[in-house]
């Protein structure tokens, strides 16, 4: 993202704060740290937006899998390990959402997060390849 866009944003952000003001808060200091990292932001904005469309998909995969399970239909094991990995991510994603019902847990979730990571998993979801139906 160009600065042009981010400052356009950042404004449009800020509008209903004086500019004055905005300059007198800590000589700027502020004001800076906002324009330094709207792009990160907005970048974490676009990829949470990609990850929540991605989750989407796998659970309606998901579905089809488990209905033709229930059905009585054949599945592959390709299947069958997609809706078992695919019903792990919609446990972490219910288990972070409760827990964002608890006051400070932003702050506990990333550092629940880096524990984990220490000991090789994630506590988020995880991108999946959906498998092929053979009927396709």
């Amino acid at each position: 993202m160009d600065d042009k866009k981010i400052r356009k944003i950042v404004r449009e952000e800020l509008k209903h704060i004086d500019d004055s003001d905005l300059n007198q808060i800590q000589e700027g200091e502020t004001k800076n740290w906002i324009k330094r990292n709207a792009g990160r932001a907005w970048t974490g904005v676009k990829n949470t937006g990609k990850a929540i469309g991605r989750e989407t998909l796998e659970t309606i995969a998901a579905s089809k899998i488990l209905l033709k399970l229930l059905s009585r239909s054949e599945v592959s094991d390709d299947e069958v390990e997609f809706l078992k990995d695919q019903s792990v991510d919609l446990a972490k994603a219910l288990a972070l959402i409760g827990l964002q019902a608890v006051p400070g847990s932003s702050v506990g979730i990333v550092a629940l997060e880096k524990l984990a990571q220490k000991k090789g998993i994630t506590l988020f979801p995880k991108a999946q390849n959906i498998p092929k139906n053979k009927e396709e």
